[in-house]
C-alpha cells in the first residue's frame, strides 16, 4: 500500500522549519487546524466552535501585526501560469 502524497504538507513543514531556524525574535506562527476531511457530525461541531472556510494555512503575529499565508501548489490553480498581477507604483 502506498502513502498518498500531500505536496502542501511538505511546503508547510518547510515553512515552519524555516520559522524555527530563522524567524525574527517575537514571531508567533501557527497553523489553524481547519482543513481536512471531517464527518458530518465533526464538521457541525467545528462549525459550532467557530471554524470557517477560507482561513489561511499559516498565521504569523509580530509586534501587533498579523500576517497570513495561503499555501497551494500550482496544480491547485491552473490559471496561475497565465496570471499577471497588476503593477503598483509608489
Amino acid at each position: 500500500m502506498s502513502r498518498r502524497q500531500y505536496p502542501e504538507d511538505q511546503i508547510q513543514r518547510a515553512v515552519f522549519e524555516h520559522f524555527a531556524l530563522r524567524a525574527a525574535p517575537g514571531v508567533f506562527a501557527f497553523h489553524p487546524p481547519n482543513g481536512g476531511w471531517r464527518s458530518r457530525v465533526e464538521a457541525a461541531i467545528f462549525k459550532g466552535l467557530g471554524a470557517c472556510a477560507g482561513v489561511p494555512d499559516v498565521i504569523a503575529i509580530k509586534g501587533g501585526h498579523t500576517f497570513a499565508l495561503e499555501q497551494a501548489t500550482r496544480s491547485a490553480f491552473p490559471w496561475f501560469e497565465s496570471y499577471q498581477a497588476p503593477s503598483a507604483s509608489l
